[in-house]
């Protein structure tokens, strides 16, 4: 029954629906045998005044179709209509619903005019066939396929239930609220967005007998707007192309159709509704911006189940400092996703009544760390929501597009989206899975892969450092155990080598694991943990003689009490983390402005020993009896560390009037686990005063110091 208005055969009863405007839910409730089979939630929307002819096989789960279905009213970038692509489940009782937002990058001005100077145009619309690809629905589309709908890994939560693709049209992230077009000038646009290859072939059509009209007619959205020569040597001397960015508009339309029938439905199906949101590039974008009107349309039934999965497309607007040992919020890039913003004339989903949230003027969620925080803490508390943001360490898109080949700012790139996928995996019901994708063509030359699909999705990560243990998940197993609340381990998947796939066509591929790469393993930056000082006490000899064994400084954090977040974990032995096999460094510094900073080398060796056993490890230490050395103590446990450090070796003064403020970093191994905190000095007394407890030679912190968000940073 789900193919009856698609096939050739049902014509005759669609047209005479048609003229009865007797529409019915694509995949219709015919009270038949099915009887009250729930379900035919299929789908999810509509009654359909158009829908095509078009339909294929997908092969596994009994041959199944995917059909495109135009949504009235909704159009693409180029006013062509806007159709979404729907495969309804072969259990017509199956409440399992996947939903997929294409990619396809997206089309700005990098400065916030209209017309747009060319010289400032971001695109992915590179040639004649790409502005209809990027502008238009097409009449299939393969997004589902290479996920390999399909594969056992499939078989926990997508492969039975329904399909449900959100093409790409609008070059907008898929929030765009225009109703009139923005319009870019192709004619000389820079180098890397190849722009110029586009005026090229519309130059090559002309001279080969096609008319300005024809080729406007043939590719709408584009402009011709002036030539000069002679027929046969003809340049164009402007090329527009216009584009509506209306990508909420459709989703909204879309979503709307779902809302009005729903009742046309099973009435109880969103009782026990499962949806698993997702999808890659512009489309993770979309993802992330358009995840509240899915659960804001399930607010009424809080116990539905749904996940978001957004695949190499998450908003950022920090930058990773290596001095500050974490994210930095950065001009460019908040400023990129604010012209963004503007251009698309786009509603932030903070800015959206629903759920439990009510806006407030000004409200901020451009980055995906206040996503994360407006959709769990604001929007939906409470809420059985999984978060797993999905990327790749070293993206193609990334380096290339966005910010070149300077090996610098690639390995900022990479350290970037590593550290992010460290932030999300400390947030509460979020599984981040991050790796380094390399596959083969047609046995050609490696290459990144930028949005997960097909055989990158399958492969058997490998822990770094020369480990041969690979995990048991696959990002396609992760993803499906996670969606249907089966997943045994719950660890972030964020630490792995590279690995490359032989095939990327091929789910039975071979893999292979890269030993070395250009930013590896440097990407891999060490996770922060923001500890708290339960005490620190600084002191120092700076009255002549010094007798600067006097100097000394105790720290100890007890974290049993902090957040999750925050307590002190051990890493593994033989991990990136392990001291004795990687060492360690260990660094205090002013945060009050200073400048002052002393880092002390802690290389592996017989002062470094592991605590407890191999079947009940415990932690580590390190224990000097060398009078010349720094650090005489540290010991790192579960929700425990002890730091003793001093003599001449250690070198931090406090001879300045006050301190104010001290940071302290512990980093165990090359890439492993960074402990900070930063304590501000002791006060007492009203007035409150610090100055018993802040002066030359003394530094006592406050107790029980809660531990920073970003490290101190260095020097």
């Amino acid at each position: 029954m789900s193919q009856l208005f698609i096939r050739e055969s049902a014509r005759p009863l669609r047209r005479k629906l048609y003229e009865i405007r007797a529409y019915c839910i694509f995949g219709c409730m015919i009270r038949s045998s099915y009887g009250a089979a729930r379900g035919l939630f299929l789908l999810l929307f509509l009654l359909m005044p158009v829908v095509s002819e078009a339909a294929w096989p997908l092969g596994g789960w009994g041959g199944r179709t995917l059909n495109r279905i135009e949504i009235p009213g909704a159009t693409c970038g180029n006013g062509t209509p806007y159709a979404v692509f729907f495969s309804p489940a072969p259990d017509l009782s199956e409440h399992r619903v996947t939903v997929y937002f294409g990619g396809g990058g997206s089309t700005k001005c990098r400065e916030d005019a209209n017309p747009c100077p060319s010289e400032s145009i971001q695109t992915s619309m590179r040639s004649l066939s790409q502005v209809i690809s990027r502008l238009a629905v097409p009449a299939e589309t393969d997004a589902l396929e290479r996920m390999f709908i399909d594969h056992p890994d499939n078989d926990g939560y997508i492969g039975p239930g329904h399909w449900l693709v959100l093409p790409y049209c609008t070059q907008d992230m898929h929030t765009g609220r225009r109703s009139n077009p923005q319009t870019y000038d192709m004619t000389d646009v820079a180098a890397y967005d190849s722009s110029h290859v586009l005026v090229a072939e519309v130059e090559d059509r002309l001279n080969s007998g096609s008319s300005v009209a024809e080729l406007e007619a043939a590719y709408p959205g584009i402009e011709i707007a002036a030539t000069s020569g002679s027929p046969g040597s003809v340049q164009v001397d402007q090329l527009l192309v216009h584009v509506t960015h209306r990508g909420d508009h459709n989703i909204a339309l879309a979503l709307q159709w779902m809302k009005v029938n729903a009742a046309n439905m099973d009435p109880d199906f969103f009782a026990t509704a499962e949806f698993l949101i997702t999808g890659g590039s512009a489309g993770g974008f979309g993802a992330w911006y358009q995840f509240w009107r899915f659960a804001d349309f399930l607010d009424d039934h809080p116990q539905t189940r749904l996940t978001l999965a957004p695949m190499a497309g998450s908003p950022v607007t920090r930058w990773y400092s290596e001095e500050a040992g974490g994210l930095v919020e950065t001009p460019g890039l908040i400023a990129d996703i604010e012209q963004r913003w503007n251009i698309y004339q786009g509603r932030r989903p903070c800015e959206v009544a629903g759920g439990d949230h009510v806006p407030t003027a000004g409200d901020q969620c451009d980055d995906v760390l206040d996503l994360l925080d407006h959709y769990r803490l604001q929007r939906y508390p409470g809420r059985d929501i999984r978060y797993m943001p999905m990327g790749n360490k070293e993206d193609y898109v990334g380096i290339h597009v966005l910010y070149g080949d300077d090996p610098e700012t690639v390995l900022g790139f990479c350290r970037t989206v590593h550290r992010y996928f460290q932030y999300l995996a400390k947030v509460p019901d979020t599984y981040p899975y991050a790796t380094w994708l390399f596959y083969r063509q047609n046995g050609g030359a490696l290459r990144r892969e930028h949005t997960p699909d097909r055989a990158t999705m399958l492969m058997a990560l490998q822990q770094p450092f020369g480990s041969t243990t690979p995990s048991a998940y696959s990002q396609l197993r992760y993803m499906n155990a996670l969606t249907n609340r089966t997943l045994d381990d719950p660890s972030p998947h964020i630490e792995y080598a590279p690995v490359f796939v032989d095939d990327i066509d091929d789910p039975d591929s071979s893999f292979s694991l890269g030993t070395t790469h250009f930013t590896y393993p440097e990407c891999n930056v060490p996770r922060p943990v923001g500890i708290e000082a339960t005490k620190f006490e600084m002191r120092d000899d700076v009255v002549p003689p010094f007798t600067l064994r006097r100097r000394s400084l105790k720290f100890t954090s007890s974290t049993r009490r902090s957040a999750e977040s925050a307590r002190v974990v051990p890493p593994a032995r033989g991990s990136d983390g392990d001291p004795t096999i990687h060492g360690a460094t260990l660094a205090v510094v002013n945060t009050a402005g200073t400048g002052e900073t002393r880092l002390i080398n802690l290389p592996p060796g017989p002062e470094w020993s592991a605590l407890g056993s191999a079947a009940n490890p415990k932690g580590w230490k390190w224990r000097s009896r060398d009078p010349a050395s720094a650090v005489s103590l540290i010991q790192v446990k579960q929700d425990y560390i002890k730091v003793k450090a001093g003599n001449s070796a250690f070198e931090y003064t406090l001879d300045e009037p006050a301190q104010l403020s001290v940071g302290l970093r512990l980093t165990l191994g090359e890439n492993g686990w960074l402990y900070c905190s930063d304590a501000t000095a002791r006060t007492k007394d009203t007035p409150a005063s610090s100055a018993k407890y802040d002066q030359p030679g003394r530094f006592t912190a406050e107790k029980r110091v809660v531990g920073p968000l970003l490290c101190p940073t260095l020097g």
